[in-house]
């Protein structure tokens, strides 16, 4: 749509932009940066699937819901645990009718993830040898994000633990690597865990913040002697 030029003899009325509402979940690194993974939206609809509901999904939101986590998401573990919580609060009887992976299916995805696993995890060890602190940071943290997204919840913290501990790490890949662990905590209800993590990222930004005082305090010294 063209926007003509007002003349001075007109007032310009002026609209402000409403800034994007901010999701819940939102991790603190940039839109290009942050890991897509988990998927809170997801959460929400794995929620309304395996707690009793006052109307209930039909056949084909369930449908829906499972098949994003076996072909977008591709997690078989967060599959059978919603398939296993799903029976458990219906009887065993609600998913006759869906179409649901077989654990012969299941265990196929396991060992393509542990395949990838290893070729990730061989990019870390050639980062180590032939490259930088920040190309083995990279490398370490695609695997966390990668277990974020396709396996589970304990092994996907523990990848995120090694990101974490990186002697080198900065303190915002420090901050940004708590925040996504403590999303992952949060999308499989662990609460307690969650927590954990968000008090980590308390302290860290606390000593952050310490640090930048002690060196500006030093600079004015140097500034002013």
């Amino acid at each position: 749509m063209d926007i003509s030029t007002p003349s001075s003899s007109t007032t310009a009325s002026t609209t402000k932009k409403k800034k994007p509402a901010v999701k819940l979940g939102q991790p603190s690194a940039s839109e290009d940066t942050a890991s897509k993974y988990p998927d809170m939206e997801l959460c929400q609809q794995i929620h309304r699937l395996t707690t009793p509901q006052i109307v209930p999904l039909t056949k084909e939101e369930q449908q829906s819901i499972l098949d994003e986590i076996a072909k977008t998401v591709e997690n078989p573990s967060l599959y059978r645990h919603v398939v296993k919580t799903q029976q458990q609060h219906n009887d065993g009887g609600s998913m006759n009718d869906l179409n649901v992976l077989s654990e012969s299916e299941l265990k196929t995805l396991d060992e393509k993830h542990s395949n990838t696993v290893k070729e990730l995890e061989q990019k870390v060890v050639e980062a180590k040898e032939s490259a930088g602190d920040m190309e083995v940071m990279d490398a370490t943290l695609e695997i966390a994000r990668f277990a974020a997204k396709c396996l589970s919840e304990s092994e996907a913290l523990e990848a995120y633990g090694r990101v974490i501990d990186l002697p080198k790490i900065s303190s915002g890949k420090k901050i940004d690597a708590l925040m996504e662990a403590s999303r992952v905590a949060s999308f499989y209800g662990d609460t307690k865990t969650s927590d954990d993590f968000i008090g980590k990222v308390r302290c860290a930004l606390y000593m952050h913040d310490c640090g930048l005082c002690v060196c500006v305090y030093s600079l004015s010294r140097f500034w002013c002697a």
